[in-house]
């Protein structure tokens, strides 16, 4: 089996994180109707 793709999260850990990961998630939710502030979101990240 050969390697297809790597992802490497080092958002607010090893990078600075101005809310970019909770904006895309926030961004990708609403185009299925959830409308979720960023409070709400960075909650149940982690």
């Amino acid at each position: 089996m050969s390697i297809k793709l790597v992802v490497f999260d080092m958002a607010g850990t090893t990078v600075g994180d101005e809310s970019y990961v909770a904006l895309a998630f926030q961004k990708t939710i609403k185009t299925f109707g959830y409308d979720r502030d960023l409070e709400n979101i960075n909650s149940i990240m982690g």
